[in-house]
């Protein structure tokens, strides 16, 4: 949540979504974590690996903004060969802690505080 005077605020947990095989792995954290294995009725289960870093390359971010209600949401493309800053810690496919980039976080909260009374709209911003 942003406030009136554009403060961010955390106003609830954030979701990792990772397949292994058919099985998809529902994540959440922030405060805590848990995570919840959907088993596919479809083909075998696949190795999971005991520890595993994860750089997720999709990061959609949602911001509730306090004055109006309104949504503003960001998307972002991390490609594989560029250094990520977000960090997902998985041991046996479960989520066991994270590093998030805060300054992104940030410079999104500020982004939204800027566009919340523009009405809907689009914009590509390189990061």
């Amino acid at each position: 949540m942003i406030d009136e005077e554009g403060a961010y605020h955390n106003s609830g947990r954030s979701f990792f979504l990772r397949y292994y095989g058919q099985d998809l792995h529902l994540s959440w954290f922030s405060p805590g974590e848990k995570t919840y294995i959907v088993h596919s009725p479809l083909g075998k289960a696949l190795q999971i690996p005991e520890h595993e870093e994860v750089h997720p390359e999709w990061m959609l971010d949602v911001f509730v903004m306090k004055k109006n209600g309104s949504f503003v949401e960001f998307a972002r493309f991390q490609p594989p060969h560029r250094p990520a800053a977000d960090r997902i810690h998985l041991e046996n496919g479960l989520l066991v802690g994270w590093s998030m980039d805060q300054r992104y976080v940030e410079l999104c909260a500020k982004k939204a505080g800027q566009a919340a009374d523009k009405g809907a709209r689009f914009e590509m911003t390189r990061y």
